[in-house]
């Protein structure tokens, strides 16, 4: 992330009729506007202003045209500009099963400086969607 771009990666979507592309929305409030569109799993949008919070979400599309269920979202906030600090969000589904899933939400510094008091806010695609256990374990990565 710096203070005009932020790049996003998720994992890969499985459809019958085969996942094509995916959708990356920029949401605000009941709005959504299409910030790109990709046939991989990452994507950097550009052109975003400093020291700027942005909520984005994933829809993969499918040979046969359809668009899944809206991912989870994530919410970003630029940088203000002239700071070696940067980061990377992921999130993945690790399980899942009828009613549920498990995720794991990775954040990295891949600036040259430590960046301190960065938030992440996390939004369920639902309001019936909640937290039910788990707990946040904080894994230090070894120093580039």
């Amino acid at each position: 992330m710096t203070a005009s771009s932020v790049s996003l990666k998720w994992a890969a979507a499985t459809d019958a009729t085969g996942v094509t592309g995916y959708d990356v929305v920029r949401v605000s409030g009941g709005t959504e506007t299409v910030a790109t569109s990709t046939a991989t799993t990452t994507a950097t949008l550009t052109g975003l202003s400093p020291a700027t919070s942005y909520t984005f979400a994933v829809y993969a599309r499918d040979a046969a045209g359809n668009r899944s269920p809206r991912s989870a979202t994530v919410t970003v906030t630029t940088s203000s500009g002239g700071s070696a600090s940067s980061c990377g969000v992921g999130y993945r589904v690790t399980s899942s099963w009828p009613g549920g899933f498990q995720g794991e939400i990775t954040v990295r510094n891949t600036g040259t400086s430590a960046i301190n008091g960065w938030t992440l806010r996390w939004t369920f695609p639902t309001a019936s969607a909640s937290p039910t256990s788990g707990a946040a374990r904080p894994r230090r990565a070894a120093p580039r």
